[in-house]
């Protein structure tokens, strides 16, 4: 057992400093120096503190394989942002989508300067382009549709001139592309149950269903690089609650290209969810 050196090295990968981890986990800093250099090692309930503080498992703690010794680089970023926006422009030059057309540069300029969040390296543009781009990759080509797509996370994380959230009126989209956008956006008072609501309300649109598994099939993509192991579990029971729902609705309520794209969105939600299962 080399839990010394495993410490040592999730502790890094974190950042933490030694009496960081000391003190989210209740000890000194000189035990957690002791743990490192396998004076002794930690007890059963410290165990789990540490995995929880570290964002790691017991397993890797306690592995005889040297932690680390994979030396993968990880990828933030898996497309290249222009290439994902020549794609689109493409699609709606070729196909006379208008609103799509409409929809990606004022996506990009209302994005300007943000981030994803966990890692705040990625453009925020990156999710918008990557889900419109599965929706096309999918043979979803329908202008309202990548319309929304592109301008679903507007209302709910831009804001206008005078410090107020965009209004789905504001958008330079049809009405169609307008609603599936106002029912994605979260509301800003969230009560206790405020999300049966909304996820029933947007099983009532075909568009915005459409929109919301690709978008949580994304995140849940992405999210082991952002996410902290509490985050990922939580996100994982809420899609199962409300998301995968949707998905049924989609191959019950709606036209057979839907169903043939709900089974390959929930087959990589599926296997994404159940892999994270195993790790956390």
């Amino acid at each position: 057992m080399r839990i010394g050196k495993n410490l040592l090295y999730c502790r890094k990968r974190k950042g933490l400093s030694q009496g960081q981890v000391a003190d989210l986990v209740g000890v000194s800093f000189q035990t957690v120096s002791a743990w490192e250099h396998d004076v002794y090692l930690p007890q059963l309930e410290k165990l789990e503190s540490l995995a929880e503080v570290l964002d790691t498992t017991i397993a890797e703690l306690c592995s005889t394989s040297p932690a680390g010794s994979f030396s993968w680089e990880l990828k933030d970023q898996m497309f290249s942002v222009d290439h994902m926006y020549a794609f689109i422009r493409s699609f709606a030059q070729g196909s006379g989508a208008r609103q799509t057309a409409a929809a990606l540069p004022y996506a990009r300029k209302m994005h300007a300067g943000q981030y994803r969040k966990g890692n705040g390296k990625v453009p925020y543009i990156y999710h918008p382009l990557l889900m419109s781009c599965h929706a096309l990759a999918l043979q979803l080509h329908e202008d309202d549709l990548i319309a929304a797509l592109l301008l679903h996370d507007v209302c709910e994380d831009c804001l206008d001139g005078n410090g107020k959230r965009i209004q789905p009126e504001d958008l330079p989209v049809g009405p169609v592309a307008r609603q599936a956008v106002r029912l994605v956006t979260k509301p800003e008072e969230r009560p206790n149950g405020w999300e049966k609501a909304y996820y029933d309300a947007i099983s009532g649109n075909r568009i915005a269903t459409i929109v919301k598994v690709l978008d949580r099939c994304n995140n849940i993509s992405l999210m082991a690089g952002g996410f902290s192991r509490q985050k990922m579990a939580q996100y994982i029971a809420e899609t199962e609650t409300y998301v995968m729902p949707l998905l049924d609705v989609l191959k019950r309520r709606y036209e057979e290209s839907c169903y043939h794209a709900a089974f390959l969105v929930k087959y990589q939600m599926l296997s994404d969810m159940e892999n994270l299962k195993r790790l956390l």
